[in-house]
């Protein structure tokens, strides 16, 4: 996996958390579908990764990588999803 990501990430976002990279990339399309795809060709298998798993990868994730960003926009939809009104008919 180490070599599939150091082939698809700019060695200097990899050193750097603060790297426009990771502020340019689209993480599903541009980062994980390639470097996924290429894990599981190396192993020779189908590849069992795909988007709509990505949520399985969150537990992985160091909290304090988290930009604090993701937590106010989450908190956001649950306020709006509180206060959603099921529509008649």
């Amino acid at each position: 996996m180490e070599d599939c990501i150091r082939d698809r990430v700019p060695p200097a976002a990899l050193r750097d958390r603060a790297d426009r990279f990771w502020a340019d990339v689209k993480a599903s399309d541009d980062l994980l579908d390639p470097i996924f795809d290429a894990f599981y060709a190396g192993l020779g298998g189908e590849d069992l990764m795909r988007k709509t798993d990505y949520h399985r990868l969150v537990p992985f994730v160091p909290e304090e990588v988290i930009d604090p960003e993701v937590a106010e926009v989450l908190d956001a939809v649950v306020d709006v999803a509180g206060r959603a009104v099921p529509v008649a008919g």
